[in-house]
């Protein structure tokens, strides 16, 4: 059963939201590792939203497609975003370290549509 009421689903996706709402505020600023980083953010959130509409507790990982299993798991479909989430999983970690996570432009880009596509399924 679906809660989309809960206070829970509520506060994970309003984190979900400042990521997003970071992600675009500082793309135009050529700052590509944190867009990166955010737009992760922003799908890693916004699944274990749906974890905690399904009245599940969120685990403490970053990596996209375990949660996305989870997430499907529950009967929810979500199609046509596993390679969003594999493209998205890195930049959890790498975009936080000198020399591991820089991003281009292309990247940021490309991160930002990723993180559309969870948001929209």
């Amino acid at each position: 059963m679906l809660r989309r009421d809960d206070p829970q689903v509520a506060d994970w996706l309003q984190h979900a939201a400042a990521d997003a709402q970071t992600a675009t505020l500082v793309a135009p600023h050529g700052l590509h590792a944190i867009v990166g980083f955010h737009c992760q953010q922003e799908a890693e959130k916004r699944l274990k939203a749906l974890l905690a509409a399904q009245g599940l507790a969120a685990p403490r990982i970053h990596h996209l497609p375990t949660l996305l299993g989870q997430c499907r798991a529950t009967g929810l479909a979500l199609p046509d975003i596993d390679d969003a989430c594999r493209w998205l999983t890195p930049h959890a970690a790498v975009s936080r370290y000198p020399g591991h996570g820089d991003l281009t432009a292309d990247d940021a880009r490309a991160a930002l549509v990723h993180a559309t596509a969870v948001r929209t399924a």
